[in-house]
């Protein structure tokens, strides 16, 4: 997935699939990877991310199983 040892903080959200806003207010609100500054962009280490990935996956909530729909249940398409 990652191919490069650092990634600047809109790279990271590209690699990730979320949008930049939404990474810069994790970060902002200190719920997001370590970040440092070389120059004028913040970045990110892989292995921080690694890290900060590992600890939302363990402090995450198991989801519930999603239960099937009825045949019964299911509305009919519109003719």
């Amino acid at each position: 997935m990652f191919d490069k040892l650092c990634y600047t903080l809109y790279e990271l959200a590209i690699k990730l699939g979320v949008s930049r806003s939404k990474l810069y207010s994790l970060v902002g609100a200190e719920d997001g990877p370590t970040i440092f500054q070389i120059g004028k962009p913040r970045m990110v280490t892989v292995e921080s991310v690694a890290k900060w990935m590992r600890e939302r996956e363990q402090a995450a909530e198991p989801l519930k199983p999603v239960q099937p729909l009825l045949a019964a249940n299911r509305r009919r398409p519109c003719h």
